[in-house]
């Protein structure tokens, strides 16, 4: 399976954490990369998503339709910052 844009879960963030998610940044915590999820690759829909380092590869989040609701884990994330980038 082939890894597409991270805006490719803006839907699946979205549901999670109940806004727009695409703009906030996180901290790798394999690499210490710090980027927007946007530019994260997603793996996914088949069992879920999930959100992967662009520059190591680590899992940054993954995320599960269940019923009732969606189930989320950010073990590869040390912060995820959703103020302006110029805020920051």
């Amino acid at each position: 399976m082939s890894p597409i844009d991270g805006n490719a879960a803006a839907g699946p963030l979205a549901a999670f954490f109940g806004r727009d998610m695409t703009a906030a940044h996180g901290v790798c915590a394999a690499c210490d990369q710090h980027a927007p999820l946007a530019e994260a690759l997603v793996y996914g829909p088949a069992a879920g998503t999930a959100l992967h380092c662009r520059t190591c590869g680590n899992v940054l989040m993954t995320m599960i339709e269940a019923p009732g609701g969606i189930i989320g884990a950010m073990p590869g994330l040390v912060r995820l910052d959703t103020r302006p980038l110029g805020r920051i």
